[in-house]
């Protein structure tokens, strides 16, 4: 079976699109994709991220040179952990 990437959306503005990567097994993922669908539903006209399986997805983690999650890229600058919601807020903007 082949992995969909990328596996889910959050928000709907392409202008801005952000590359959101992430594991099954990572503890931080799953309370990033709380925070990721809280600012999608409040400001989702304003961005979109695109999340990625950083394991079934590598083909496109690789390139970007992701050596962890969670782990955004935006403009082709990467950044590393947990974003908070006011965090979030900066990186869409």
């Amino acid at each position: 079976m082949l992995a969909e990437c990328p596996s889910r959306a959050y928000g709907t503005n392409n202008q801005t699109t952000i590359k959101y990567f992430s594991s099954p097994f990572c503890i931080a993922c799953w309370h990033q994709k709380t925070e990721l669908q809280r600012i999608a539903a409040e400001n989702g006209d304003k961005f979109l991220v695109e999340e990625y399986d950083a394991d079934l997805c590598a083909s496109a983690a690789y390139p970007q040179r992701v050596m962890g999650v969670p782990a955004f890229i935006k403009n082709n600058n990467i950044s590393y952990g947990f974003k908070n919601k006011e965090q979030l807020q900066q990186l869409i903007t």
